[in-house]
């Protein structure tokens, strides 16, 4: 962990709008004593649950700029006879009027019913409830990330609250910083135009930008039904931000970047119902929720604490170099980045802390909150560098489909290497396919017969290339501290397996804007031995336009196939069938996760919505794909 310094003190000049009020009981009636006017226009929340406390959360809307005071009562019915918790606190401008309250001394695994009053007006009324202890059969999490207002309706929320999840774990981009139009939406321009409409940089317009989510229907239904556990990831600040700046950010036009991310904080701590875990460095905020003996969630920090500047933008420059070597001398120098052991995404401190919480737990489950993918994401170097054409990607549309034909054929659980080496064995069917498939693209058959050989020949050559992460700002752009990871998974599976315990290892993941089931392998840098150590869920986005559009836009921007030839399915295949670790992936809708945890599995239903473009949501209009995992198995099971 490095000094804070100044930073430290940006930071805690902030944090004491950001703190919450305890409430240890009943203290009296619900009263108020305020003659201003004035209403809850965004709704209820609660989260950071504990066995015995929650947060819960309000803002008043005052008629006039004054000190409101706010009373708050939590009951076990929802007529609020049975009474548990009253209380009473003010709440002004320089909290932006929101009230937190740290409700202590509550029973565990209850639910709770909770509501605000202030100047004669009550708030809704939420629903809470605490985590449970000893002996727990099952869980059910909705995972979330990245809801990007111009891009889209929020109906993966309306949804997602009709599933009645115990529990909500949103692991970032719940707000995004561009102004309007800044981060262009899949219709190109805003469904839902931005307030304010000019980039976020200082405190005012963060809380701007946050009041304006929260005045959502779906958002506010969703944070009313159930407690929210929350990690930011880049968007709450600014994109791609790592500890000492953003991509998104320019000092020479937005200032400094340390007081932004302070201000950023700010907000975020006085808009979502967090518990501060650092009152020095609002940044620390990994913690960990323990699910009585099913599951212990441990939810990561990986943007603002420790994280050093992504190899992303090296690896951006690539495709621009056309020099044979030049590129290999740029691939060198990024390679000699990536190899560097010294660079971090959790630091040393979370790292020590995560380890320990994961040796620690005797929890059937242990699971990691975690903002971007964190599996091995690698492709043949000639896909990403952009070396091929449209012939290339018929032929390996082809590929793709005598696999499936091939795969089917075998008995289920043969490994992806004999099926491949079946496929290239069997020479005549598949050129006879990448044949058919260049007729498809447009060519005429002799010539497609003429050509088809040396796009077999391209296929073989791919299969032998050497791969490289597609996505450097994830946990690929940081392969030592990903691999020391893995190592922890599987240590812990031999210790606590040894001692006769259940031991398993989940990651629910976001970020990437698309729906990814990935399996877990730690690979011994010394012996290169693979072992399987766990699994990956990470969700599609709520609204944000995904891969699909943005390989759309370069294959086609770059002349290398016409619109007519691209094909989201296509590019979801061809990235399942070149990165092992990937067993399912869908790129084109929208959607969430809802994760359920049992003494025996785990199943990750993955909700994808046909649209979040029009205005009306209609809930029969999406697809349910469902993985699962055993207990003990640590990799995916079924796919249905």
């Amino acid at each position: 962990m490095r000094p804070l310094t100044r930073r430290a003190f940006l930071i805690a000049s902030f944090k004491a709008s950001a703190a919450c009020v305890v409430s240890l009981g009943l203290s009296g009636c619900l009263t108020d004593d305020d003659d201003v006017e004035v209403a809850f226009e965004h709704g209820v929340a609660s989260g950071d649950p504990l066995s015995d406390s929650v947060i819960l959360w309000t803002r008043v809307s005052p008629s006039v700029d004054a000190k409101v005071t706010v009373a708050w009562e939590v009951a076990t019915d929802g007529e609020f006879k049975n009474l548990v918790h009253t209380g009473t606190t003010k709440t002004d401008s320089s909290k932006d009027f929101t009230v937190k309250v740290d409700v202590q001394n509550l029973a565990a695994g209850t639910q709770y019913h909770y509501r605000f009053k202030a100047g004669g007006t009550y708030s809704a009324a939420g629903e809470t409830r605490t985590l449970p202890t000893g002996d727990t059969d099952s869980l059910k999490i909705a995972l979330f990330s990245c809801a990007m207002w111009e891009h889209g309706h929020f109906h993966v929320y309306a949804d997602a609250a009709l599933q009645n999840p115990d529990v909500v774990l949103h692991v970032g981009d719940y707000i995004y910083e561009y102004q309007t139009g800044g981060y262009a939406s899949p219709t190109g321009t805003p469904i839902r135009v931005f307030e304010p409409t000019h980039e976020i940089v200082s405190l005012a317009d963060y809380r701007a930008r946050y009041a304006q989510y929260r005045t959502d229907a779906a958002l506010q239904e969703m944070h009313r039904i159930c407690p929210w556990i929350v990690i930011w990831d880049d968007h709450e600040v600014a994109n791609d931000s790592y500890m000492e700046g953003a991509e998104n950010h320019s000092p020479d036009t937005e200032g400094d970047y340390v007081i932004r991310k302070a201000a950023a904080l700010q907000a975020y701590y006085e808009w979502l119902p967090i518990r501060i875990q650092n009152e020095n460095d609002l940044a620390q905020a990994y913690r960990s929720f323990d699910f009585g003996n099913l599951l212990s969630l441990h939810v990561l920090e990986t943007r603002l604490l420790a994280r050093d500047l992504s190899a992303a933008g090296k690896q951006n420059q690539l495709a621009l170099i056309s020099d044979p070597d030049e590129l290999a001398a740029a691939m060198a120098d990024l390679a000699a980045t990536l190899a560097d052991p010294s660079r971090k995404l959790l630091g040393d401190t979370q790292m020590g802390w995560l380890q320990t919480r994961m040796s620690d737990s005797t929890a059937t489950w242990q699971v990691l909150g975690n903002e971007t993918i964190m599996a091995r994401m690698t492709l043949p170097q000639s896909i990403l560098l952009f070396q091929l054409d449209g012939a290339d990607f018929a032929a390996i549309a082809a590929l793709l489909a005598v696999y499936a034909q091939f795969k089917a054929a075998f008995p289920a659980g043969t490994d992806d290497a004999t099926i491949k080496a079946a496929v290239y064995a069997d020479t005549a069917t598949l050129t006879g396919a990448v044949t058919q498939g260049l007729v498809q693209a447009g060519l005429d058959q002799a010539t497609a017969e003429a050509l088809a050989p040396s796009k077999v020949a391209m296929l073989e050559g791919l299969e032998a290339e050497d791969k490289i992460p597609y996505n450097l700002d994830a946990w690929d752009g940081y392969p030592y501290e990903q691999g020391t990871l893995m190592g922890t998974a599987a240590q812990m599976h031999l210790t606590k397996t040894m001692a006769g315990l259940d031991s398993n290892f989940v990651v629910l993941s976001g970020d990437s804007h698309n729906a990814w089931a990935n399996n877990l392998r730690f690979i011994d840098p010394d012996t290169l031995a693979e072992t399987a150590v766990g699994v990956e869920f990470a969700g599609t986005s709520v609204s944000s336009v995904g891969l699909e559009k943005e390989l759309e836009t370069l294959l086609v921007g770059a002349g290398i196939i016409t619109p007519e030839q691209f094909d989201a399915e296509l590019f979801a295949g061809m990235f399942t069938y070149y990165i092992q670790d990937n067993q399912f992936l869908d790129m084109q809708r929208r959607g969430y996760v809802l994760v359920n945890f049992s003494k025996t599995e785990v199943s990750a239903e993955y909700h994808l919505l046909q649209s979040v473009l029009d205005p009306t949501y209609d809930p029969a209009m999406k697809t349910i794909r469902s993985v699962s995992v055993l207990n003990g198995a640590h990799k995916i099971d079924s796919i249905a």
